[in-house]
C-alpha cells in the first residue's frame, strides 16, 4: 500500500459506490465497520504513540512475512541500486529506510516508489 492511503477515503468512496447503486445490506455492513473502526481510532488516539491502523498491520504483516503478504516485498541483498529501477541509492535524495527491525530494514526508492527488505544475518537468508 502506499504511504498516501487511507481506509477513511477508501470507506468513503464504497459508502458513494454503494449508495449509486443502492447496495443497502452493504451499506449497513460498511457502516458497522466504520462505526467500529472510528471507535477504535478515537479509543486510541490518546496514547503515546500514534495509534495503529489496519493498513500499519498490514505493512507490518508484509515487513514480517506473514501469510498471506510473505512475498508483498522482494527480499534482495544490500546493494548500490535500486532492485525495481536500478536507480543509483548512494544519496538520500533516492534511498530511503522505510522500517528497521532488529533482523531486517524495508528500504524504499525515490525514484520509482519500489521497495524491498533486506533481511540481517546469513541465517536469516533462507526463510
Amino acid at each position: 500500500m502506499s504511504d498516501d492511503f487511507r481506509w477513511a477515503t477508501l470507506i468513503a468512496d464504497l459508502e458513494r459506490e454503494f449508495a449509486k447503486r443502492n447496495m443497502r445490506d452493504h451499506l449497513a455492513l460498511l457502516a458497522r465497520f466504520k462505526d467500529g473502526y472510528e471507535r477504535q481510532s478515537r479509543r486510541l488516539s490518546g496514547m503515546p504513540r500514534p495509534p495503529w491502523t489496519t493498513e500499519m498491520l498490514v505493512e507490518l504483516g508484509a515487513i514480517f512475512q506473514l501469510p498471506p503478504f510473505q512475498d508483498f516485498y522482494p527480499v534482495v541483498p544490500r546493494d548500490n541500486r535500486c532492485p525495481h529501477c536500478r536507480a543509483d541509492l548512494s544519496s538520500r535524495e533516492v534511498q530511503t529506510i522505510r522500517a528497521v527491525l532488529v533482523d531486517r530494514a524495508l528500504h524504499g526508492c525515490k525514484h520509482c516508489g519500489g521497495r524491498w527488505l533486506v533481511l540481517k544475518g546469513e541465517s536469516l537468508r533462507g526463510h
